[in-house]
């Protein structure tokens, strides 16, 4: 999957006003989210926001539903967090 994301011609042409920064925050973001640590998750997804917007890009959806998913549990991972939730509706 990392080859096709990186070779890809539709894929390339979707991420080609998307900084470098942008990505590595928000690999960041979402890793700390995988891994529990919603408090990093949350700054990382702020900076990742701020970057968007400094760079004239809307905000980013994906980002926003993770960060009011988290929000949901005042950005405390569940006791029971396995790194990823179900998704319920559409």
């Amino acid at each position: 999957m990392g080859d096709l994301y990186n070779h890809d011609e539709d894929l390339l042409i979707m991420k080609q006003n998307i900084s470098d920064e942008f990505l590595a925050c928000h690999h960041s973001a979402f890793e700390a989210y995988k891994n529990g640590d919603w408090q990093t998750a949350k700054q990382q997804f702020e900076s990742a926001q701020t970057l968007n917007l400094e760079s004239g890009r809307k905000s980013d959806g994906p980002s926003m539903t993770i960060m009011n998913y988290m929000k949901k549990f005042d950005y405390k991972s569940p006791i029971d967090w396995c790194g990823a939730r179900q998704l319920t509706e559409k």
